[in-house]
């Protein structure tokens, strides 16, 4: 008989006779390469959607098709280090939006022999800054971490240019992941639903503010 051909998902179904194959473009998640399949396996594997299938057709032959990878990506090593650390500030903000309740919560408490205590000019600090991330956290809220990463990854670039705009002599006594990022994130416009860069020169200069120096006039 003719073969009938129809998709669903991401997989080329091929009905002939009363077997179906099936070229898997990017993998099913309950189908192996040269299994026979039931029709509600091949259903519940094909993210939900119904498949289309010739007359009593109720078994099939997985066939994978060919994979074909995507370009490389690559990144210089100062991109990375970029990376890593915006994505460590992202993780210290979310963990101390999270936590500032139980930080709040033992304030001027006093506590068990080895527990370092939490002032309340500290716990006072954190909240302050957990109020200001609050559209960064709703972002994150709405995107999920596996966005978020990707966010990271492209504000590297940002990051790097705010870092050279900054005077060399400026830097000195300053950790660039503890420091120097901190301050160039919050140089950002996050809303619930993104986020707007400034000029990498014109948040250069706000870093320096928020770290206690001055502009140098000729630099101005």
């Amino acid at each position: 008989m003719a073969a009938t051909t129809t998709t669903a998902g991401a997989a080329l179904y091929v009905a002939r006779d009363n077997l179906l194959e099936v070229n898997l473009c990017d993998g099913l998640p309950y189908a192996e390469a040269g299994s026979i399949a039931t029709a509600a396996t091949l259903a519940a594997s094909s993210r939900g959607e119904r498949v289309a299938m010739a007359d009593g057709v109720d078994r099939f032959t997985v066939r994978r098709a060919p994979f074909k990878p995507a370009p490389p990506v690559t990144f210089s090593e100062l991109e990375a280090e970029a990376m890593l650390c915006v994505w460590e500030e992202f993780l210290e903000r979310r963990s101390e939006s999270g936590n500032i309740a139980s930080l709040q919560a033992r304030a001027g408490r006093e506590e068990s022999p080895g527990v370092i205590p939490i002032t309340v000019e500290a716990a006072a600090a954190s909240a302050a800054r957990v109020e200001r991330w609050a559209p960064f956290i709703a972002y994150w809220e709405g995107v999920g971490a596996g966005a978020m990463r990707h966010v990271a990854k492209d504000l590297a670039p940002f990051a790097l240019a705010v870092y050279d705009a900054i005077p060399r002599d400026l830097l000195d006594g300053y950790a660039y992941d503890w420091e120097i990022i901190p301050a160039t994130l919050d140089q950002i416009d996050w809303t619930s639903t993104g986020y707007t860069l400034p000029d990498p020169k014109t948040a250069a200069r706000a870093v320096v503010a928020l770290l206690g120096e001055e502009w140098p006039e000729e630099e101005a």
